[in-house]
Protein backbone atom coordinates (compact mmCIF):
# COMPACT_ATOMS: atom_id res chain seq x y z
CA UNK A 1 0.00 0.00 0.00
CA UNK A 2 1.16 3.21 -1.38
CA UNK A 3 0.41 6.57 1.03
CA UNK A 4 -1.96 8.60 -0.62
CA UNK A 5 -2.04 11.50 2.14
CA UNK A 6 -1.61 15.28 0.37
CA UNK A 7 1.60 16.26 1.85
CA UNK A 8 3.57 19.59 0.94
CA UNK A 9 6.19 19.34 -1.24
CA UNK A 10 8.50 21.47 -3.31
CA UNK A 11 6.35 23.22 -6.30
CA UNK A 12 9.87 23.85 -8.22
CA UNK A 13 12.04 20.97 -10.11
CA UNK A 14 14.31 18.59 -8.01
CA UNK A 15 17.31 20.38 -7.16
CA UNK A 16 15.99 22.40 -4.49
CA UNK A 17 16.41 26.44 -4.44
CA UNK A 18 12.65 26.47 -4.41
CA UNK A 19 11.53 30.13 -4.15
CA UNK A 20 8.50 31.65 -2.60
CA UNK A 21 7.60 35.96 -2.46
CA UNK A 22 4.99 37.15 -1.00
CA UNK A 23 3.75 40.63 0.61
CA UNK A 24 3.56 41.67 3.97
CA UNK A 25 0.32 44.11 3.87
CA UNK A 26 -0.02 47.41 6.04
CA UNK A 27 -1.34 47.04 9.12
CA UNK A 28 -3.23 49.27 11.24
CA UNK A 29 -2.26 52.69 8.76
CA UNK A 30 1.08 51.62 9.70
CA UNK A 31 2.25 53.22 6.24
CA UNK A 32 4.46 49.99 6.47
CA UNK A 33 4.62 47.38 3.81
CA UNK A 34 7.06 45.05 2.76
CA UNK A 35 8.00 41.85 0.64
CA UNK A 36 9.20 38.58 1.79
CA UNK A 37 11.25 36.18 0.05
CA UNK A 38 12.01 32.68 1.14
CA UNK A 39 14.39 30.61 -0.42
CA UNK A 40 14.41 26.52 0.75
CA UNK A 41 17.40 24.67 0.58
CA UNK A 42 18.85 21.48 2.16
CA UNK A 43 16.10 21.57 5.12
CA UNK A 44 16.80 25.61 5.83
CA UNK A 45 15.02 28.66 4.49
CA UNK A 46 16.65 31.59 4.10
CA UNK A 47 14.11 34.64 4.66
CA UNK A 48 15.11 37.96 3.36
CA UNK A 49 12.51 41.48 3.83
CA UNK A 50 12.77 44.73 2.27
CA UNK A 51 10.34 47.14 3.80
CA UNK A 52 9.26 50.82 2.89
CA UNK A 53 8.53 52.90 5.56
CA UNK A 54 10.45 51.66 8.44
CA UNK A 55 12.62 53.22 10.76
CA UNK A 56 14.56 50.76 11.88
CA UNK A 57 14.37 48.54 14.80
CA UNK A 58 11.62 47.05 14.11
CA UNK A 59 11.07 43.45 15.01
CA UNK A 60 10.40 40.15 12.48
CA UNK A 61 8.95 37.51 13.25
CA UNK A 62 7.63 33.80 11.77
CA UNK A 63 4.18 32.95 13.80
CA UNK A 64 2.57 29.82 13.77
CA UNK A 65 -1.10 31.00 12.71
CA UNK A 66 -2.31 33.37 10.41
CA UNK A 67 -2.14 36.99 10.32
CA UNK A 68 -5.27 37.08 12.16
CA UNK A 69 -4.76 34.55 14.39
CA UNK A 70 -1.10 34.49 15.01
CA UNK A 71 0.29 32.74 18.32
CA UNK A 72 1.33 35.92 20.48
CA UNK A 73 5.18 33.83 21.04
CA UNK A 74 6.88 33.70 17.16
CA UNK A 75 8.17 30.30 16.04
CA UNK A 76 11.11 31.94 14.59
CA UNK A 77 12.97 35.20 15.37
CA UNK A 78 14.41 37.11 12.20
CA UNK A 79 16.71 39.93 12.50
CA UNK A 80 15.38 43.15 13.06
CA UNK A 81 15.13 45.86 10.25
CA UNK A 82 18.27 48.04 9.78
CA UNK A 83 17.48 51.26 8.67
CA UNK A 84 17.29 50.72 4.93
CA UNK A 85 13.97 48.58 5.96
CA UNK A 86 15.89 45.12 5.28
CA UNK A 87 16.50 41.85 7.39
CA UNK A 88 17.79 38.59 6.25
CA UNK A 89 17.91 35.05 8.31
CA UNK A 90 18.38 31.87 7.76
CA UNK A 91 16.62 29.53 9.88
CA UNK A 92 16.59 25.87 10.70
CA UNK A 93 13.32 24.84 8.91
CA UNK A 94 12.68 23.92 5.92
CA UNK A 95 10.04 25.88 3.44
CA UNK A 96 7.79 22.35 3.43
CA UNK A 97 7.66 23.02 7.02
CA UNK A 98 6.48 26.43 6.65
CA UNK A 99 4.15 26.09 3.95
CA UNK A 100 2.75 22.33 4.99
CA UNK A 101 1.24 24.05 8.73
CA UNK A 102 0.04 27.49 9.03
CA UNK A 103 2.43 30.43 9.59
CA UNK A 104 2.88 34.22 8.84
CA UNK A 105 5.50 36.75 8.78
CA UNK A 106 4.94 39.57 10.64
CA UNK A 107 6.82 43.16 11.12
CA UNK A 108 6.39 44.37 14.70
CA UNK A 109 6.66 47.74 15.69
CA UNK A 110 9.62 47.14 17.94
CA UNK A 111 10.87 45.18 21.03
CA UNK A 112 9.04 47.76 23.68
CA UNK A 113 6.31 47.68 21.30
CA UNK A 114 5.77 44.04 20.23
CA UNK A 115 1.50 43.81 20.49
CA UNK A 116 2.17 46.81 17.62
CA UNK A 117 1.86 44.49 14.17
CA UNK A 118 2.60 47.06 11.23
CA UNK A 119 2.72 44.40 8.52
CA UNK A 120 1.79 41.02 7.97
CA UNK A 121 1.50 38.21 5.66
CA UNK A 122 0.66 34.64 4.99
CA UNK A 123 3.13 32.10 3.93
CA UNK A 124 1.19 29.87 1.37
CA UNK A 125 2.94 27.83 -1.54
CA UNK A 126 0.96 30.38 -4.14
CA UNK A 127 -0.03 26.99 -6.14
Amino acid sequence: ATPTAAMATPVAGGGGGEEIALRLLERDNSGIDALAVLSGDAGQTTVAVAARGTAGGEVVVVHEGTCDSASVLPAFLLEDLDASGRSETTIEASLADLTGATHSIAIHRGAEDYGDVVACGDITRGD
